[in-house]
């Protein structure tokens, strides 16, 4: 009864370090949202108002192309808050189930959590900066565009109308006037080579814009479907309720399925294996059919009578030990004082 009361002890203040974390790193997750996006709208707002600065097209596309960098890093951060309080979350979870049976905090959240979707909201906003920062960028190149190309039309136009209502180009002198008209023409030749270079370097840039943001929300998505949690023996968690004991008694492994599909034994089916100090494997087998469904356990009992010195658990054939050694003491007989 003592060593079940020291394991519920130790599990227990194990689940108020994993909730101490949940609640540290949601902390900088909210910091980092609530800063972020005000940052993020700020870019956005300067990014809007370049139309009406005389900035070239590639300081245009410059800055919007920083706005989406910034988005995709703020995003690769966020995705990184979130794994550690989706670690923390399933140890916590994995102790209400399997030690800590009088507490359901963290299943009622993450329940609640899966069942609304919250995750993928996060994404679309993400992939809304990405496409805000997009259409500002094209539409301040595009408008600066129209506008340049306004004012050397006009500029010709003013030309043009000036020689032909000056005076002079009515008099006798054919040479002057065709000159005139000759210069008038190259001026006209001219602006439209301008104006024609202007709109491709435009169209380059408004692509490369489009381009920019494409790559931006591919690369969201890489982020949050490739950096998922890995663990070190597969989507499988195992907890031992006791790493010190003497010979006899019985050391629980629990094994909790983490995976969306089922996990199946069969009959005489290797399910651990304990490792002495020399390098020699004992396994564990299963006694019976056993299928351990998605977020299900199953415990099984070491027999540690035969056992004796430290000792390391090596799950189901993968000779990756767990981290924590199992101490099994030789069993000492009570002294007994006898009165002469």
């Amino acid at each position: 009864m003592a060593e079940n009361q020291s394991s519920y002890t130790h599990a227990f203040d194990e689940w108020k370090e994993a909730r101490a974390v949940i609640s540290r790193f949601d902390g900088y997750l909210d910091g980092l949202r609530r800063y972020g996006f005000v940052f993020i709208a700020a870019l956005l707002a300067a990014n809007s108002i370049q139309v009406y600065f005389n900035f070239n097209d590639f300081t245009k596309f410059f800055l919007s192309l920083i706005t989406i960098i910034f988005v995709i890093g703020l995003y690769l951060l966020d995705t990184y808050y979130r794994r550690m309080v989706e670690a923390a979350s399933i140890r916590a979870r994995i102790l209400e189930t399997v030690v800590l049976l009088d507490i359901e905090l963290d299943d009622i959240i993450s329940d609640k959590f899966e069942k609304e979707k919250l995750q993928s909201y996060i994404q679309k906003i993400y992939y809304g900066f990405i496409i805000i920062a997009v259409i500002i960028g094209a539409g301040v190149i595009y408008a600066d565009q129209n506008t340049s190309s306004s004012t050397l039309v006009n500029s010709s136009t003013q030309s043009t109308t000036s020689e032909n209502s000056n005076p002079l180009s009515a008099t006798p002198e054919n040479s002057s006037t065709q000159s005139s008209t000759s210069e008038n023409s190259n001026t006209i030749t001219t602006t439209s080579v301008i104006s024609g270079t202007s709109l491709i370097t435009m169209w380059i840039y408004i692509i490369l814009l489009i381009f920019s943001g494409i790559s931006g929300m591919f690369t969201v998505n890489y982020f949050s479907t490739n950096l998922s949690l890995k663990f070190l023996h597969g989507k499988e968690d195992w907890i031992i309720d006791n790493f010190s004991c003497q010979q006899g008694d019985k050391v629980r492994i629990t094994i909790t399925n983490l995976a969306d599909t089922a996990i199946n034994f069969k009959v005489d089916s290797v399910v651990c294996e304990i490792m002495d100090k020399k390098g020699i494997f004992h396994q564990i087998k299963s006694e019976a059919d056993i299928t351990i469904p998605s977020e299900g356990n199953y415990s099984w009992l070491w027999d540690t009578s035969s056992f004796e010195g430290i000792f390391k658990i090596c799950p189901r054939e993968k000779k990756i030990p767990l981290r924590r050694s199992v101490l099994v003491c030789e069993k000492t007989e009570p002294q007994i004082n006898t009165k002469e």
